[in-house]
């Protein structure tokens, strides 16, 4: 498993995730610099449902990450494309939601 103490997402902003997680890890849990919690979830997280997942390809495709509320505890989830998690991807999201370039669902 990949162990970051935290990514930089821009100079003022970082996220630290809450456990450790890889390129096959489809979901991963962590916090903001700003105390705001944000998930991140790829296309392959067997509790997406289908039609979020092409509504997250879509929204990516088109500068856009798609947010969906589906933790219990209220926290934001950001989908992500891709059957790899990486660090990459996550700050992409990161900075997308940070620059308002998100869609949400409900």
């Amino acid at each position: 498993m990949t162990t970051h103490n935290h990514l930089r997402v821009t100079s003022d902003l970082t996220w630290t995730p809450n456990h450790d997680w890889d390129a096959e890890s489809t979901r991963v849990s962590g916090e903001l610099s700003t105390g705001e919690t944000v998930d991140l979830a790829n296309q392959f997280d067997a509790a997406t449902p289908d039609a979020d997942r092409r509504a997250g390809m879509h929204e990516w495709l088109h500068g856009r990450v798609l947010e969906v509320h589906a933790a219990a505890d209220g926290a934001a989830l950001l989908l992500v494309p891709g059957q790899h998690m990486d660090a990459g991807v996550i700050r992409e999201a990161l900075v997308r939601l940070q620059y308002g370039a998100v869609a949400k669902v409900a």
